[in-house]
Parts: C-alpha cells; structure tokens; sequence
C-alpha cells in the first residue's frame, strides 16, 4: 500500500503541482487559513475529493475551526462529491487493507487556537 500524506497548505493546495500517485491520500490537517471562511473548505473539497487516490482520509486541524462548531455542515462540502472512500476521522480510527488509521484534530492548549 502506497500512503501519500499533505498537510499545512493553508488554501495554498493549488499550488501543488502534483499529488504523487498511491493508494491513500491522508490530509493531516490546516486546510484553512484562519478557520472562519466556508469557500475555503468548499474549495479544498473539490480539489481533494476529485484527487484519483482510492482512499482519501481527512483529520483537521488547528486552523480548520469552523469544524468545530458546523462539523456536519463542513463535510457536507465532501459529501457533495460522494463519499465512497472518504473518511473522515475525528478522535476516530479505520482499518484499510489491513493498516490502522487514527486521527485526531486535539492539541495542547496554544492560543486559543481551534480544536
């Protein structure tokens, strides 16, 4: 199994030229850039979702605040493209083809930051 991980793109994930090829694509977090814009999930949802990986895992992060209050309404963006092979994991775990995935959005404490 081939495991491509991204993470801290801060809406600069456009700017990725290429996604290397593999069988799980795990976004680990700081898809936003302050937390409080929708069009910045909506635009990270599309570009993620229409990515050819089979598996494609989200854990947020720090900067992803709005997850914390509109959860549903934030995956909603996901879920627009379909949700065969999108897993979203908060404080939650899978298993695929034999390999555990555990993801958490939690931090120490750090000011005041989401999550």
């Amino acid at each position: 199994m081939k495991i491509v991980a991204l993470s801290d793109t801060h809406t600069l994930h456009r700017r990725i030229k290429e996604v290397p090829d593999g069988d799980v694509l795990v976004f680990a977090g700081d898809l936003m850039n302050w937390g409080t814009e929708g069009k910045e999930i909506a635009d990270f949802a599309n570009w993620f979702m229409h990515q050819p990986h089979k598996h494609k895992i989200l854990v947020v992060g720090n900067h992803d605040r709005l997850f914390e209050k509109y959860e549903g309404h934030c995956l909603s963006f996901f879920e627009q493209w379909g949700t065969k092979g999108f897993h979203y994991l908060r404080d939650s775990g899978i298993v695929i083809d034999g390999v555990k995935f555990w993801g958490s959005p939690y931090q120490p404490e750090f000011c005041n930051w989401g999550i």
